[in-house]
């Protein structure tokens, strides 16, 4: 076999949306439709709102997620389009997302204290809330820290995100 060969069959083993490139689409395409759900329901003041009597964050909420649908829908079609713009995307997509998370976090639990201390919500309702978001944010830098090496490492990746 010359060397032409063992490039093509190396590619054609490796390219396309499958194995974990698949896994990650599918979780892009998930969070989509969560960041469609959340739009929804940010409309009419949201769970947040509700909790808290605070809107300050709304529109914050509103933006950040119109934001991200766009980021990973489009990076979803890059993907399946097998563009190589999609990498880049995506990696700064999540590394943002995880970030962003940390902040609106962090601003959260500080409406809850001040929630709990000025008598509005009870200390086990701002718990639970917190913990709720914390996870969330967790859950993005763990995201971050599984997918960005993969998508920097990947022969897959590098074989089918060409164009």
């Amino acid at each position: 076999m010359d060397e032409l060969e063992t490039a093509n069959e190396s590619y054609s083993e490796y390219h396309g949306v499958r194995g974990w490139l698949a896994i990650l689409l599918i979780g892009m395409l998930y969070t989509s439709y969560s960041l469609v759900r959340a739009i929804i329901n940010d409309f009419d003041g949201g769970q947040y709102a509700k909790l808290y009597g605070n809107h300050w964050l709304v529109p914050t909420f509103l933006v950040w997620d119109s934001v991200y649908l766009v980021l990973f829908g489009f990076g979803s079609y890059l993907v399946i389009r097998g563009r190589k713009l999609a990498r880049r995307l995506i990696i700064h997509s999540f590394w943002t997302f995880a970030l962003i998370n940390v902040f609106l976090v962090n601003a959260q639990m500080l409406d809850a204290r001040n929630a709990v201390t000025a008598g509005t919500i009870t200390q086990a309702a701002a718990d639970s809330w917190t913990k709720s978001v914390g996870s969330d944010a967790g859950r993005a830098i763990l995201v971050s820290l599984i997918w960005i090496p993969y998508l920097c490492k990947s022969k897959r990746v590098k074989a089918t995100l060409v164009n």
